[in-house]
């Protein structure tokens, strides 16, 4: 582990049904530490139980999930006990019907984070606006407590300190003078420090601007074309699934020699890793929830599931410059429900990030009505044309 275990053992190559997990481990418990179980990813409904114990249960796959499990930790060996169900069904997202091979298994890292008893859950840092120089940093506490706070960008030579408020929480507007924007000629990242006492979020963010106006996309100011491809989250040459840096440096440093300033990924969230590395590389990227073909609109759970998953993808890869692209579905059929549905994914999305181009994949007839909801449509297709030498043009 991690792995996919319709590639591990030959009868297992076709199963969707459950499996169980058990790894055993020694722990000596800090009395002043919380303790989390975080998995980057499981497909699809995972429950967890720890030395005997029900510890949560998350009914989504792809994203990644964690549970608070100091209250189930015992000095000395402990027992940890996985059960994933990778069966998917008309009301599970993705649904039951897809052209791609749903991988079961824990495809994602597993590790025991620990933490302060009162730390930073998250941090949001990106422009709001180039032309006003001005950055928005936010962050959230796991407590709802009034704590200081510091955004510290040592580059830039920035140190802010703010109060959070009674919800824990800080929502702030800040200049800079000169940044060195990201873009795929010029992947710069900055150190990237927040900081409340006994507790600090370190990242390496780059700061970019991404709209559209009319047909065309800008980028720092300037028209850009994407010149892409779609992928699958499959390592190059090894079965299963991609879940490491490394298989996803091998697959993007791959693309590239296509010449490539663009990458899809689709049709669900691939592990953390992947944003990273088109980080680092100089590759935009868009990325998307299996909201796929028809699913059922009208399933509440369905739909709080869809939200759920948007939710963890975005508050995941927030700071991650070479996310372009947020899409929320694929090919789905036109219906007056299917648009509630999807105008309710918009709105939340809204509420989470605007700093980015908000997208799905149509098949056809469908744009007009789509439109309204978001700012790139990407219509399925491939232009291609022969030469007399017989050499392929897209």
């Amino acid at each position: 582990m991690p792995g996919a275990w319709n590639e591990q053992k030959d009868e297992l190559f076709f199963y969707q049904g459950s499996i169980w997990l058990f790894k055993k481990f020694n722990f000596n418990i800090d009395p002043n530490k919380l303790n989390h179980l975080y998995i980057g990813a499981s497909n699809f409904s995972t429950k967890i139980f720890l030395n005997g114990e029900r510890v949560g249960q998350f009914n989504s796959g792809y994203t990644a999930f964690n549970f608070d499990i100091s209250d189930y930790l015992i000095d000395g060996e402990n027992v940890l006990l996985v059960q994933i169900n990778a069966n998917l069904s008309e009301n599970s997202v993705p649904t039951k019907k897809t052209d791609w091979w749903p991988y079961g298994g824990l495809v994602g890292d597993v590790l025991i984070v620990n933490t302060p008893k009162i730390f930073i859950e998250n941090a949001y840092v990106q422009i709001s606006d180039l032309q006003k120089k001005q950055l928005n940093f936010r962050a959230k506490l796991n407590l709802n407590k009034n704590m200081n706070i510091k955004l510290i960008i040592d580059e830039l030579n920035l140190q802010r300190s703010f109060t959070t408020n009674k919800n824990g929480e800080i929502d702030e507007f800040i200049k800079f003078k000169n940044i060195d924007l990201w873009s795929p000629d010029n992947p710069k990242l900055y150190n990237i420090t927040v900081k409340i006492e006994g507790d600090e979020i370190v990242d390496q963010i780059g700061f970019r601007e991404i709209k559209t106006k009319g047909k065309q996309i800008f980028l720092n100011g300037s028209p850009i074309k994407f010149k892409g491809i779609s992928m699958h989250a499959e390592p190059i040459g090894e079965k299963g699934i991609a879940f490491s840096k490394a298989h996803f440096e091998s697959l993007v440093t791959t693309s590239k020699e296509l010449n490539i300033n663009f990458i899809r990924a689709a049709h669900y969230p691939y592990t953390r890793h992947m944003a990273k590395v088109c980080d680092e590389l100089g590759i935009m990227l868009w990325e998307e929830i299996p909201v796929y073909w028809n699913i059922n609109w009208t399933n509440k759970q369905t739909k709080e599931d869809a939200l759920n998953m948007l939710s963890n993808l975005v508050t995941r890869d927030w700071n991650r410059a070479s996310v372009v692209v947020w899409s929320l579905g694929n090919e789905t059929p036109f219906s007056k429900d299917r648009m509630t549905f999807m105008n309710d994914l918009k709105d939340r999305l809204g509420e989470l990030d605007v700093s980015r181009l908000k997208s799905a994949a149509i098949l056809s007839g469908d744009a007009q009505t789509f439109s309204k909801l978001i700012s790139i449509i990407a219509k399925v297709g491939l232009e291609k044309r022969f030469n007399s030498q017989g050499k392929i043009h897209i």
